[in-house]
């Protein structure tokens, strides 16, 4: 995705890429409030066997074409359309919705059966298409449609993909539960919320931004995050075995995450540091501006690293309340933030809210997780069993 990013902004104008990444990030809070709460809820209950596959695709391709509905409307009500005609905006943003909820929320299905290469290799695969597309984009110029075309496609690409892996698993219709809408809507709210919380924190002051400052700036905004989200590669990489195994109720979930913890620390300071040449030279110099982002918003994203490894941890300990209220608190902190600070200090202010509002949800991440192991705390390495 970072080197599809940085394809957009070879080929694209700047107002052209601000109306692609408000598109996107349109398209991304309508896929988790749409999904409700199933991205959590369909991964825990296939892992521990409450409901069969073939209930679990039905569920997710239903909620998929509901995702589709309400891109539709977002689209048409929220995109800019920056001379383009409303209704393609609304269109591109059903089409990105509907195929991006299917996709995810498949990919979930094969992490809750413990398919964990086989679900980063479908992750893979999807950027991998993206990454060809965007270098052909460059290549001929392309305009913002084929674009939103290859994201599209690598959502379709990535679901055949993972539809494929699906059709070798055996005993489909094993563990079928009498009412599996129930049994996945039961505990949806929750979920629901602890979703879009932390989809607003992040992708929310995209939108903020483009309605206080305009495209251009939405734009510039954009890649400065996207350099300094490089780092959550590996807390994504682990949550799905911490999630799975936390579930499963299998004890030290934390085991062996410092040498992880020194490398994002690490890789967050070389970022800041080598960032006034590294977004010039990636991005171009229209992009020259966004390092003094960059370093702004480092250390929220290093917080955000905790948040990504205690999120999937205590949900699969069933603390999603504990989750709630920290993604709650983030999402409230960026948004005011953003609304306060930007008036005053522009895309500099928009970075100075997201970074505070990572921190804050960090540290009431790390409170609540104190009180589920006892010796968190002091150390992550070798921590406690749950009490």
């Amino acid at each position: 995705m970072g080197l599809f990013a940085v394809a957009t902004a070879h080929a694209l104008s700047i107002s052209a890429r601000g109306q692609f990444v408000v598109l996107i990030a349109v398209a991304g809070i309508v896929q988790i409030v749409s999904s409700l709460g199933a991205n959590i809820s369909v991964r825990v209950l296939v892992s521990r066997e409450e409901i069969s596959i073939s209930q679990s695709l039905t569920i997710v391709g239903s909620l998929a074409m509901g995702a589709g509905a309400v891109g539709l409307a977002a689209g048409w009500l929220l995109v800019p359309a920056n001379g383009s005609p409303r209704g393609a905006m609304a269109l591109w943003c059903a089409g990105l919705s509907a195929f991006g909820t299917f996709s995810v929320l498949v990919v979930h299905i094969l992490y809750g059966l413990g398919r964990l290469i086989a679900a980063s290799t479908v992750d893979a695969f999807g950027n991998v298409i993206l990454l060809l597309v965007g270098v052909v984009g460059v290549v001929t110029h392309a305009s913002i449609t084929m674009f939103l075309v290859a994201y599209i496609m690598s959502n379709v690409l990535a679901l055949t993909a993972s539809l494929y892996v699906l059709s070798s698993v055996k005993n489909w219709r094993d563990n079928r539960h009498p009412h599996p809408w129930k049994t996945i809507l039961s505990s949806s709210p929750m979920t629901t919320f602890i979703s879009t919380s932390a989809q607003m924190t992040v992708k929310l002051d995209r939108y903020i931004i483009s309605v206080m400052l305009g495209l251009a700036a939405v734009s510039v905004y954009s890649v400065a995050a996207t350099m300094s989200e490089l780092i959550w590669l590996i807390p994504i990489s682990l949550s799905s075995r911490i999630m799975l195994t936390s579930a499963k109720s299998e004890g030290n979930d934390f085991e062996g995450l410092v040498p992880w913890a020194i490398i994002c620390t690490l890789g967050a300071v070389l970022l800041a540091v080598a960032s006034p040449w590294m977004t010039t030279l990636i991005f171009g110099q229209s992009y020259a501006s966004a390092w003094k982002y960059v370093v702004l918003l480092t250390p929220g994203s290093l917080a955000m690293c905790v948040v990504l490894v205690l999120t999937p941890y205590l949900i699969g300990r069933d603390r999603t309340a504990r989750v709630l209220l920290a993604s709650i608190i983030g999402a409230s902190c960026s948004v005011i933030g953003d609304v306060v600070l930007i008036r005053h200090f522009h895309i500099g202010g928009a970075a100075v809210a997201c970074s505070i509002a990572y921190v804050i949800q960090a540290v009431v991440m790390m409170k609540m997780t104190q009180t589920v192991h006892s010796r968190f705390g002091p150390t992550i390495y070798g921590v406690a069993d749950a009490t």
